[in-house]
């Protein structure tokens, strides 16, 4: 009767523990606690608990969160490896739920891009073969991590529920952007960028077909937003980087389109007429691009004006339009002078408005027409003084005409 009731007492006690829900909140310090140890093992188990109960409850972002936190502390004990986490994390793609692989397709992208702009110079010196390639990224070509890449940055784009999550929830994985949170406000914010980092990077050039897409300056991808978002490129070229990328500008700013607040929708206008200003081809694509991004400064009022600005005046200044560079750049940098596009704004200025003389002249006078030239910037008057060289000495110390500026000045003193 005893060893009954003893019986008893124990399997009551074990169901009560297994129903007692995980206080994940509480883990969740305690895994904060554990790090701030450096305790990676301890983390990870308790980031494994979380991982199980968030996916059991339907908390799949907080899940994937948990894992690829305990990825990285398991790597951090087998030595830190970038591989070894992506390798651990594209083995637990088949075993997440499906409402979960979009947000783990998110990391895994987020994490090889990372590791190819790490060992960019490995990929790009290899040949490409059309032979099949294993499971080893680290031994792939560049087409193969390209491919890779796109198909993680796709499959996770895919997936419209990123567009409801916080970039917060994830700062701790993903890399901090520099920029103010409001333009990056969601998951997909963050990730879309990243894609058209990767998408614009012109590093996958010499795997171009002959039908490749181009992008010419009359096209839509220089005109003001509205018409920009009704253009349907037309290419045989489908896997095209560029055009990947300005389907994926189409996206965010439609995205953004009716926000209250327009600075993820204007910051990403500035970033497609720069991209547009660099890839495309044509004559008119520097008046064009001057001429939408002034709309762009003059209609915004946050301090994304001033970075609007910046480009504006840097574009003229790169056309020789140095005065009126300078007065659109001193607008910006008296606006938000605190902004990273007055900050550039200043810079400009004060380059614009530096003072510079270049002399030159015939290393050896033959005859007594020799020139002087001398070009100046923002200065008034040059003085010059003749010196008097004893060419018997020089020639015995074997002074050379040229070599380091300084030291010939003293010389000649």
């Amino acid at each position: 009767m005893k060893l009954i009731s003893t019986f008893s007492v124990l399997v009551y006690g074990l169901v009560l523990t297994q129903s007692q829900p995980v206080n994940r909140e509480a883990l969740w310090k305690e895994v904060i606690d554990a790090e701030k140890k450096g305790l990676p093992k301890t983390a990870a188990a308790k980031l494994q608990t979380i991982y199980d109960s968030a996916i059991q409850d339907g908390k799949f972002a907080e899940g994937i969160k948990a894992l690829a936190k305990r990825i990285t502390h398991e790597g951090t004990v087998q030595g830190n490896k970038p591989e070894e986490k992506i390798t651990r994390l594209q083995d637990e793609l088949e075993k997440v739920p499906d409402q979960a692989k979009p947000l783990l397709e998110t990391i895994l992208a987020h994490w090889y891009w990372q590791y190819f702009k790490g060992n960019r110079y490995r990929f790009m010196q290899r040949t490409a073969t059309d032979e099949p390639l294993g499971k080893d990224f680290t031994t792939w070509d560049l087409p193969r991590i390209y491919r890779e890449i796109d198909l993680h940055f796709s499959n996770a784009l895919a997936d419209g529920r990123l567009k409801t999550i916080a970039t917060s929830e994830f700062e701790d994985l993903l890399t901090k952007p520099t920029l103010p949170e409001n333009y990056r406000p969601t998951l997909y914010d963050f990730i879309a960028h990243e894609a058209l980092g990767f998408y614009t990077s012109g590093e996958f050039a010499a795997a171009k077909p002959e039908d490749a897409f181009e992008i010419n300056a009359e096209d839509p991808i220089l005109s003001p937003i509205e018409n920009f978002l009704i253009w349907k490129p037309e290419t045989t070229d489908k896997k095209s980087p560029l055009r990947k990328a300005v389907q994926l500008f189409q996206d965010i700013l439609s995205f953004h389109r009716d926000d209250a607040n327009s600075a993820a929708r204007v910051d990403a206008d500035i970033a497609r007429l720069l991209f547009a200003k660099n890839s495309a081809v044509g004559e008119s694509k520097t008046s064009r691009f001057i001429e939408t991004i002034r709309e762009v400064a003059e209609n915004e009022t946050s301090q994304l004006s001033a970075w609007a600005r910046f480009h504006w005046a840097n574009a003229l200044y790169e056309k020789g339009e140095w005065a009126d560079a300078r007065r659109i750049a001193i607008i910006g940098r008296d606006q938000f002078k605190n902004s990273r596009g007055g900050k550039r704004c200043h810079n400009l200025v004060a380059q614009i408005e530096a003072k510079n003389i270049y002399v030159t002249t015939e290393s050896v006078w033959s005859n007594s027409n020799a020139e002087l030239s001398v070009r100046y910037r923002n200065i008034t008057e040059a003085h010059f003084r003749l010196v008097k060289a004893n060419w018997l000495y020089q020639r015995a110390k074997r002074f050379r005409i040229g070599g380091n500026q300084e030291n010939r000045r003293k010389i000649l003193q």
